[in-house]
C-alpha cells in the first residue's frame, strides 16, 4: 500500500506546534499539522504576552496581534499575599486571550502551505523503514496512517507521544493548573494590571483583556483542590487567604484542569522524533514566560527538522538536547526558582516582604525572564 507521505508531521497545534509547522513549511517541506481539540481551543492559560513574545512575534510578521481588538496592554503586576501587598512595574507586556493568539498562528501556518486537521489525534504506530515513521491519525469517524520523516511532539503538558514522555519534577510538589474565564463585571480588577494571589497552597492570577473578560489561572496544590471540592471553591479559599474578593458567579468558560505542573523530559529528542514547547518539560511561568520559550524553543528546532527531512543522522538528536538547553532551560532558571520557593511559605513570606519594601528589586528579574539563549553558542 502507498502511503500518503510529509516531511513532517506536528502533533500539537500550540504556539510551539504552529510556529515549527510553518517555520519547515517555509523552508519548501511539506507539513501535517494536527490538533486534537476543536479549533477554535481554550486552554488554560494567563492569557499574557511578554516584551520577549511580542517581539518573536513582530518578528514573524504578526506584529497585528498587539493592536488586535481583544488585546489589553499592561502595566504592572500586583502581587497578595502573607498581609502584604507590593505593585511590580511591567514593560511592553499585552494580556490577549489564549484562543486568539493561537488562532492567529494557525492561520499563519497555513498561509505557508501547513495542511491543518483538526480535531485530530496522531500516535507513532510504528517505525517504517529507516527513512520514516508510520503515523496513525484519527478524526472523528475516519482513520488513516500516513508516512512522516520526522514527527514533532508539541501535544503539552505530559506530553511527548509516549515516545518523549515527560515526568513531574521532583522538589516542587504536586499543583496542578486551573483556569477559567469570567464576563465583564463579574470580577472586580483593574484594568492594565496582573493581580496575583499568593497563597500556602500556590498562587492566583487574573487580568482583564481587552473585551472586558476576566482570565484566571492558579496553580494550586492538588490536596487543597480535593479539600476544597471544586475550582472555584479552591481559588476563593485562597484569594481570602490573601486578603482579595472572591469570585461570585459561574465562568463563562471552564473551570478546567491540567495534569500535574513542573515537568522534566528525559529525552527531547529520539530517531526521527523532537519534541518542543511543554511537551519538552515544564517551568511554572508567572507573566507570560512560557510563550517566549514555546515561540522561542520552536524557532530553533525549525532548521534542525529541516535538516533532518534532508539527510537523517542521529547526531541531530543530540544537537537538539544541546539547543534546547542553550535556548530554553537555560533562560528558565528564574521562574524554576519562583516556583521553587512557592512551595516553601517561609521563603515565599520573605520573597514577599522583600517585595513589598523594595518593589523595584524585582524589575531586572521579571526583564530578564523575558529573554531566551542564544540558538548557536
Amino acid at each position: 500500500m502507498t502511503l500518503e507521505h510529509w516531511d513532517a508531521v506536528v502533533v500539537g497545534a500550540g504556539p510551539a506546534g504552529s510556529t515549527v509547522a510553518r517555520d519547515v513549511a517555509r523552508a519548501g517541506r511539506s507539513v501535517l499539522l494536527v490538533e486534537r481539540s476543536p479549533w477554535p481551543r481554550w486552554k488554560v492559560c494567563g492569557a499574557c504576552l511578554n516584551a520577549g513574545t511580542l517581539q518573536r512575534l513582530d518578528r514573524a510578521g504578526l506584529s497585528d496581534l498587539r493592536t488586535h481588538a481583544e488585546a489589553a496592554p499592561l502595566a504592572g503586576l500586583s502581587l497578595h499575599g502573607w498581609g502584604r501587598r507590593s505593585s511590580v512595574a511591567l514593560e511592553g507586556s499585552l494580556a490577549l486571550p489564549r484562543r486568539v493568539l493561537d488562532a492567529r498562528l494557525v492561520d499563519a501556518a497555513i498561509e505557508y502551505g501547513v495542511t491543518f486537521r483538526s480535531p485530530a489525534t496522531a500516535s507513532v504506530i510504528a517505525d517504517g523503514p529507516e527513512s520514516f515513521h508510520r503515523v496513525k491519525i484519527h478524526e472523528e469517524d475516519h482513520e488513516s496512517v500516513v508516512g512522516a520523516s520526522v514527527v514533532i511532539a508539541a501535544d503539552g503538558l505530559g506530553g511527548g507521544l509516549g515516545l518523549l514522555p515527560t515526568r513531574p519534577r521532583e522538589g516542587v510538589g504536586e499543583r496542578i493548573g486551573l483556569g477559567a474565564v469570567f464576563p465583564d463585571g463579574l470580577v472586580a480588577l483593574e484594568p492594565g494590571r496582573i493581580q496575583m494571589a499568593v497563597g500556602r497552597a500556590g498562587y492566583v492570577g487574573a487580568v482583564k483583556t481587552g473585551d472586558g473578560a476576566v482570565t484566571l489561572a492558579a496553580a494550586l496544590d492538588r490536596a487543597w483542590v480535593r479539600e476544597h471540592r471544586s475550582p472555584g471553591s479552591a481559588v476563593d479559599a485562597l484569594l481570602r487567604q490573601a486578603g482579595l474578593p472572591t469570585i461570585s458567579g459561574t465562568p463563562d468558560v471552564g473551570w478546567r484542569g491540567t495534569p500535574v505542573l513542573t515537568r522534566g523530559s528525559q529525552e527531547t529528542a529520539g530517531h526521527r522524533v523532537f519534541s518542543v514547547g511543554d511537551a519538552a518539560g515544564y517551568v511554572e511561568p508567572f507573566t507570560g514566560e512560557g510563550m517566549t520559550w514555546a515561540l522561542g524553543g520552536a524557532a530553533a528546532l525549525a532548521p534542525i527538522v529541516v535538516r533532518a527531512i534532508e539527510k537523517w543522522d542521529p547526531r541531530l538528536q543530540d544537537e537538539w538536547r544541546r539547543t534546547h538547553e542553550r535556548v530554553v532551560r537555560r533562560s528558565q532558571w528564574l521562574c524554576r526558582a519562583v516556583a521553587w520557593s512557592s512551595h516553601r511559605p517561609a521563603v515565599s513570606r520573605t520573597v514577599m516582604g522583600i517585595l513589598s519594601a523594595w518593589p523595584g528589586l524585582a524589575r531586572p528579574f521579571i526583564r530578564s525572564a523575558g529573554t531566551l539563549g542564544r540558538a548557536h553558542g
